[in-house]
């Protein structure tokens, strides 16, 4: 039988070397049948936690990761079995198959393991960019909710809203008056950042937002339930300037007006 870890498509995990390095035999043998008629695949190898030989395989297809498998104990195989799964179906009932039996583990990894399309990809992007924002958002009231606990106790001496002039003033005569004064500033700042995220957060509860994703030279547009594919010539105008400013900001930073930049690659700008 084939050693699976002489194939040139499996490897071993951050570029270690595979030398003298030992797979459970049925997973080599799944790894085998797979690679062999699925020559574009690749498999990257995980040591098993306990013992010396690798025990966990991710596979990967055109860049991403199409599925994985794993020798595991099941009660319900009766003994040691194989599970093939997805990404991110580890934990959800009826989306993975644990079996002892290698011929079917092939079939099923077969079937499962499949590169997901443009319209998947996006609608992932998608989730996780609405994620970012409601995150950004919490993070910086929570940063504001900070600033304002390390103001509270002279707040508490004098009105902070209708007053803010005599306040100020009155910050200025305290013996920290600078590291207050930092604060009232710091808190001013983030106060205006939080109020344009939670401005940014409503319009993505609405349709007045479109999600950007550039593919190589495609900008893949979503708005509301409808994606299209532009280039730097079709791109339209209305979104060129907003895509201009958040390519020049940091990931995960927003812009007011403007939008978050949710990755490297993906854009989330209000309309």
């Amino acid at each position: 039988m084939i050693d699976a870890m002489m194939l040139s498509s499996v490897y071993m995990e951050k570029n270690k070397s595979k030398t003298d390095v030992k797979m459970d035999s049925n997973l080599s043998e799944i790894v085998v049948a797979l690679a062999t008629t699925n020559p574009t695949w690749s498999f990257e190898c995980i040591p098993h936690q306990f013992r010396d030989r690798i025990g966990t395989v991710y596979v990967y297809a055109e860049g991403q990761q199409i599925g994985y498998l794993n020798r595991e104990y099941s009660n319900r195989a009766g003994g040691n079995a194989t599970r093939v799964s997805k990404p991110n179906e580890y934990r959800r009932n009826g989306e993975f198959t644990v079996t002892s039996d290698n011929k079917k583990a092939i079939r099923e990894a077969k079937k499962r393991f499949t590169v997901k399309s443009i319209k998947e990809i996006i609608g992932e992007k998608y989730r996780e960019a609405r994620d970012i924002v409601q995150q950004q958002r919490y993070r910086k009231g929570s940063r504001a909710g900070d600033c304002v606990g390390s103001l509270r106790d002279v707040m508490h001496k004098y009105t902070f809203e209708e007053y803010r002039e005599q306040f100020v003033s009155f910050l200025t005569k305290q013996h920290n008056s600078s590291q207050l004064l930092s604060k009232l500033k710091e808190f001013d700042e983030i106060t205006a950042e939080f109020n344009a995220i939670d401005a940014i957060e409503e319009k993505v509860k609405t349709d007045d937002h479109v999600l950007i994703h550039i593919n190589g030279s495609k900008y893949i547009v979503k708005t509301i339930d409808n994606v299209q594919s532009y280039d730097d010539n079709t791109l339209p105008e209305e979104y060129r300037g907003k895509l201009g400013m958040l390519k020049l900001v940091e990931v995960n930073q927003c812009v007011s007006d403007v939008g978050c930049r949710t990755h490297d690659d993906t854009f989330l700008i209000v309309t």
